[in-house]
């Protein structure tokens, strides 16, 4: 597309925008202008290191960002999914780079999941639900048998520790 990243889509919402709602255009103008320019305090303009005026542009090149994300489950139960992408802003990629450092699952009080790692997990999550499914006739008549059985006595209680334990 020719013309500017910007001022294209700030195009299209004007076009597209009913004469009476232009909040759609408002809210990503300030959008943008929260994203590249810095409003700095007036009474320090002039200072020794202070900003030389109110609005001051940012550079939107920036060598690391952190971001975190928090996922929800989906109320239908459906799989969370989550792209990472990155444009050129529509000036063409050269001399563009974009490297996901260290993309990962954080939180639950458990140690972090790197990215690379959950396809492998999702697999043996997989596996071992089958597997805990398939002996699920055995584990329900080791309880039904620790229950019927004095807790300290022999039989069920000490069948349903071994078969436990694998």
């Amino acid at each position: 597309p020719s013309g500017s990243f910007l001022l294209n889509n700030i195009r299209e919402l004007w076009r597209a925008a009913a004469e009476d709602n232009p909040k759609p255009i408002v809210d990503t103008v300030q959008r943008w202008q929260q994203a590249l320019w810095r409003f700095d305090p007036i009474g320090h303009i002039g200072r020794q290191g202070g900003p030389t005026a109110w609005m001051n542009p940012k550079s939107i090149t920036q060598s690391s960002v952190d971001f975190s994300l928090e996922l929800q489950p989906p109320a239908d139960g459906s799989d969370v999914v989550v792209h990472l992408a990155a444009s050129d802003a529509g000036d063409g990629s050269e001399n563009d780079f974009v490297r996901w450092r260290n993309p990962r699952l954080v939180g639950g009080g458990k140690a972090d999941l790197p990215m690379r790692d959950v396809p492998g997990l999702a697999g043996r999550l997989a596996k071992l639900r089958r597997e805990t499914l398939a002996n699920t006739a055995t584990f329900l008549a080791a309880a039904v048998e620790a229950v019927t059985h004095s807790a300290g006595g022999a039989g069920g209680a000490e069948r349903a520790g071994r078969w436990s334990e694998g």
